[in-house]
């Protein structure tokens, strides 16, 4: 890897978000306002995302011409569903946040659709390669699942602990696309890493309070929607099988069952580390299945020019 895309798709993204995490830290007024607290994590890492694909590829376009833009998409997405999901907090009561997550859900399945409405295109062009109208379908029903199960996690579960299960999940994320062979998207992954750990140093600084629903939301979309672009669009060795991004991708939602009498008689700092190891031990499993794919040990004869004409669809 080059040194200038380490450090304008990486390191420059990362610094951006955990310049606007900071700033919101140090700044009384902004760290009081209850809405901006419930979203400043999706704005963070929204931000980091948009300046490392911008890096990479400039500003996305809509409707996109290529299945990858979606990925530019994100980061704005995940600013804009943080405002809306902490706007909606006034709203606690069932079923407003199942509401919530299954219309977030929803809305993510119909892009292509508002893209091919909204476009010059004849062709119906799926979010990626291979995707059919069933695979939009669950697609929308795991970040609405996802986002519900989340949104009532972080109720109950205030502080640092669900920034930095993310953490773990995105970094063992981003090395499972770099054994893919997708170097972008292992730096975008990086980058969510990196500032959900910010975002969780910051949470620890800022005391006992929950990340809120728009953070929760937002979280989820690059959870599902990256691992999903990854599978469709890069050629992973024959090892990297399907179910080890849906082992990452199960990992935080290992803390609902932590939320138990028995974790509430720990001591606050052993009962942060059982949580966070729980969280750890599938993703580790993961990264040692992904090392030796990796180290090169397990590279396969691959057909280099179908894989670059399906990273182009």
């Amino acid at each position: 890897m080059e040194l200038s895309i380490f450090l304008f798709s990486f390191l420059v993204p990362a610094l951006i978000g955990a310049g606007i995490l900071a700033v919101w830290w140090l700044v009384p007024f902004l760290r009081r306002r209850p809405w901006l607290r419930d979203s400043i994590i999706g704005i963070a890492v929204g931000a980091g995302l948009l300046a490392s694909y911008r890096a990479e590829n400039g500003f996305p376009v809509f409707p996109p011409h290529r299945s990858d833009v979606w990925l530019g998409w994100i980061g704005p997405g995940m600013a804009l569903t943080a405002l809306l999901g902490a706007l909606s907090e006034r709203w606690r009561a069932f079923p407003w946040l199942e509401l919530s997550g299954l219309l977030f859900g929803a809305l993510v399945a119909l892009m292509p659709v508002i893209a091919w409405s909204v476009g010059s295109s004849d062709r119906f062009k799926p979010l990626f390669p291979g995707m059919e109208g069933v695979d939009h379908v669950m697609l929308g029903v795991t970040i609405a699942f996802a986002a519900i199960l989340l949104g009532r996690l972080q109720e109950v579960r205030p502080g640092a602990i669900i920034p930095c299960a993310f953490a773990m999940t995105f970094t063992v994320m981003s090395l499972t696309a770099l054994a893919s062979g997708w170097i972008s998207l292992t730096l975008f992954l990086g980058v969510t890493a990196a500032l959900c750990g910010a975002s969780g140093l910051v949470c620890r600084l800022a005391g006992s309070q929950s990340i809120g629903r728009g953070n929760a939301f937002a979280l989820c979309l690059p959870l599902v929607v990256m691992p999903v672009a990854c599978w469709c669009k890069a050629t992973p060795p024959d090892d990297l099988h399907w179910w080890f991004w849906l082992v990452l991708g199960g990992a935080p939602f290992l803390l609902l069952p932590c939320e138990n009498r028995w974790f509430d008689r720990l001591p606050s700092g052993g009962a942060f580390w059982l949580r966070f190891i729980l969280v750890a031990l599938p993703a580790i499993w993961v990264l040692v299945l992904i090392v030796p794919m990796l180290a090169g040990e397990a590279s396969d004869e691959l057909d280099e020019f179908d894989a670059m004409m399906q990273m182009y669809e």
